[in-house]
Order: C-alpha cells, then sequence, then structure tokens
C-alpha cells in the first residue's frame, strides 16, 4: 500500500530546499566580497563536485560531520578524526575553524602519542601544514594565522619539545632564506628550500612572522593576545630596541620588544583597557631583562680590565633604567634592585623546572 502524501509536509520541504539555496548564495556572495577565497585547484574541483551533489545540503552535511569529529576528539580517536576533518575541508573549505581543530589534535593529542621524535615530527609539521592550507584558502582569516604563530611558539618551543629539539633544529628552514610565499607554505607545497640551517631560536622567527601577519590582517576585534604574543617572540629573540618607530614597522622584523609593548600600552589606554596588567608586566620585564643583560656584561668587563667595554656597557645599563624609570616613574627601586630581583626569579624558575 502507497503511503499517502503529506502535501504541507511537501510544501515545507520545497520552502526548506529553496530557503537553503538562497542562504547558500548569499553565503558564497559574502565569501568573494571578503575575498575568501581557495587557489588550490583539487579543493575548488572538490567544493564544485560535492556543490553539484548536495546543494544546499552541503552545509548541513559538513554540520553533521562537524559534530562527528568532535565526538572523536572527545573519545581520543585522533585518526579517524583527521578523515572527517579532511572530508570537512573538501565540503566546506572556507570553514577556517576545522583547520585550527584538525592542526591542534595532531600538532599536540597525535604527536604526543608518537613513539620517536621522527614521528612526533611528522604529525607536527601535518598541522602546521593543515594551518598554511587554511590560510591559503582565507588569507584574511586572523585566527588562522594566530594560531599558526602559537604552535610555532609553544608546540615548536624547548619546553614542550622536551628531547625533539635536534629534529626541530634539523627540519625547519633559515627564514631569512626564503620568501614570503615560501615561508606561508613551508609544508602544505612541495620543499623548495634546504633544511638544517636553522638557528635555535629559528621557531620564535616564525612565530613572529605569523603573529605579525595575524595582526596586519586588523580583521580581529581584540587583537591583543596576538599583539602580545609577537612582543613575547621579540623577547625571545633579544631584540629590544628598533631602529624606527612602531608606526613605521612594515614587517615582522623591523620589531623591538620594548617599542612595542609601550605602544600597546598607548593602544590600551584608546581601547579603554587602561585596566590590564599583562602589557605593563610584560615592559617591566623587558626592562628588567635589559638592566641585567647590560650590568653583567658591565661586571664582565670590569673582572677582565676592560674597561672601554666596561664604560660603554655601564652607560647602556644606566640608559636603559632611565627608560624604565619613564615608563614606571615613581619606581623607587634602583639598578641592583631590578638585578637582584631578576636572578631571584631565574633561580625560582629553575628550582621548579621552568623552561623557556
Amino acid at each position: 500500500m502507497i503511503a499517502r502524501i503529506s502535501w504541507p509536509f511537501v510544501l515545507v520541504l520545497v520552502i526548506a530546499l529553496t530557503g537553503a539555496g538562497v542562504v547558500q548564495h548569499y553565503v558564497e556572495e559574502r565569501r568573494i566580497e571578503s575575498k575568501l577565497i581557495w587557489t588550490d585547484p583539487e579543493d575548488k574541483e572538490a567544493l564544485e563536485i560535492g556543490f553539484m551533489a548536495l546543494g544546499g545540503f552541503r552545509g548541513l552535511l559538513a554540520d553533521l560531520l562537524w559534530f562527528k569529529a568532535q565526538t572523536q576528539q572527545d573519545s581520543a580517536h585522533y585518526y579517524n578524526l583527521k578523515l572527517l576533518c579532511d572530508l570537512i575541508q573538501k565540503l566546506q573549505p572556507t570553514f577556517s575553524q576545522v583547520n585550527s581543530f584538525q592542526a591542534d589534535a595532531m600538532a599536540y593529542n597525535i604527536a604526543n602519542h608518537a613513539d620517536s621524535c621522527e614521528d612526533k615530527w611528522y604529525w607536527i609539521q601535518s598541522g602546521l601544514a593543515t594551518l598554511e592550507k587554511g590560510i591559503e584558502r582565507t588569507r584574511q582569516n586572523y585566527n588562522l594565522w594566530f594560531y599558526l604563530g602559537f604552535l610555532y611558539f609553544d608546540r615548536l618551543g624547548n619546553g614542550k619539545m622536551e628531547d625533539c629539539t635536534r629534529v626541530r633544529d634539523k627540519e625547519l628552514p633559515n627564514i631569512d632564506e626564503l620568501t614570503d610565499a615560501q615561508i606561508e607554505s613551508v609544508f602544505s607545497k612541495p620543499r623548495t628550500w634546504t633544511p638544517g640551517h636553522a638557528r635555535p631560536d629559528e621557531n620564535f622567527r616564525f612565530a613572529a612572522y605569523y603573529l605579525w601577519k595575524s595582526v596586519a590582517t586588523n580583521t580581529e576585534i581584540n587583537p591583543l593576545r596576538t599583539e602580545r604574543l609577537y612582543g613575547e617572540c621579540l623577547q625571545h629573540l633579544g631584540l629590544w630596541r628598533a631602529n624606527k618607530p612602531v608606526s613605521e614597522w612594515t614587517k615582522w622584523s623591523d620589531g623591538g620588544s620594548e617599542p612595542w609593548y609601550a605602544e600597546l600600552r598607548r593602544r590600551n589606554h584608546e581601547r579603554g583597557m587602561d585596566y590590564d596588567q599583562t602589557v605593563p608586566q610584560l615592559l617591566r620585564w623587558c626592562m628588567y631583562e635589559q638592566i641585567h643583560f647590560f650590568g653583567e656584561k658591565t661586571r664582565t668587563a670590569l673582572a677582565s680590565g676592560n674597561m672601554n667595554a666596561a664604560a660603554v656597557n655601564k652607560k647602556d645599563t644606566e640608559d636603559a633604567y632611565q627608560r624604565f624609570l619613564t615608563y614606571f616613574p615613581g619606581e623607587k627601586i634602583t639598578i641592583a634592585g631590578i638585578i637582584k630581583d631578576w636572578n631571584d626569579t631565574m633561580q625560582r624558575q629553575k628550582r621548579f623546572g621552568g623552561k623557556s
């Protein structure tokens, strides 16, 4: 017996399909206006096939797969998760959240279960490649730039890499030897660079590049987290001062952590965020680091009898201290007190196993 058709149901279905098509058309127009485009012919072809086959249901299927991917993450089925995320990216190439989700799973969760440094590195670079592919499709997405920089800063840092830093240093290129196009596709495109030329702090240089690109999108409502992390990269690299004011910086390497933190304090004041204490603390610590550094060089020069070097470094110490007082007027701490605070903090970090 043939079931009777419910005409109200058919009417609702027709309206839903029509609405899905209208919404899809609107989304595609907004995507193009926002320059959320992709350049990979394979991805574009997959998108077109998926669109023709599913029409307005493509987004619905992606949503269902996204829900399934999250359950796979919760149950630690990371390999299934990777397959699902790959499929979602084919269906919805501009759904950037899946890129950071998958990159996190590979660079942290799967890599942490690897049996060797080489296996760990394979999954870390797979996570980095996932973010690079996402950026290629949606270049104005600040979050993808940020998370790529964060992985270099955090996941590739000495603390997280532990005894696998040798593999990192062997596999990373030297950023000075790459074009911008190569920097943005280090692991997502066939290798056109020479590995093994990386500096021990190369991860911070890459991190600074990507974080600077994130800030440069001007699409983040509150970019303070990105701005702060960029400053920390500069500080880790020992780039304290800059040869020109912040307003004239055109690339990541123009920067210096001291003027950058001072600029962030000014920006926070304009944003009505004077309550933020992180930036002033970063600026204070940056000044402490410089005063300690030049103070130690002065002491070493005096111990070796090099009076000229001692005089130069003593002046650098005093200049840094005077700048410190301009940033923090009313402070009573002396140069000797700053150096002692620095040494005490370093000793505490060492005692409790702190790693940079």
